[in-house]
């Protein structure tokens, strides 16, 4: 039944490199200090990597604005 149910799910076509992006948080470094981590879901090219000292949307809501501003 599940199976049959999954079969008829939409899925969506891949859309092509930029047009979708993922950011992800990596951090347990010993200064606090955390990586934004910018990748394309297209390919899973790791495009940018920001250095943030907190993960408040504060301090990051202006990182992805400089950069696509960049792209």
């Amino acid at each position: 039944m599940i199976q049959s149910q999954c079969k008829n799910l939409y899925t969506c076509p891949s859309l092509g490199p930029w047009q979708e992006l993922s950011l992800d948080f990596c951090h347990s470094f010993p200064s606090g200090d955390y990586l934004l981590v910018v990748t394309d879901d297209f390919s899973r090219y790791t495009a940018e990597v920001e250095i943030l000292r907190s993960t408040s949307e504060k301090a990051v809501i202006r990182h992805p604005d400089s950069i696509f501003a960049r792209q």
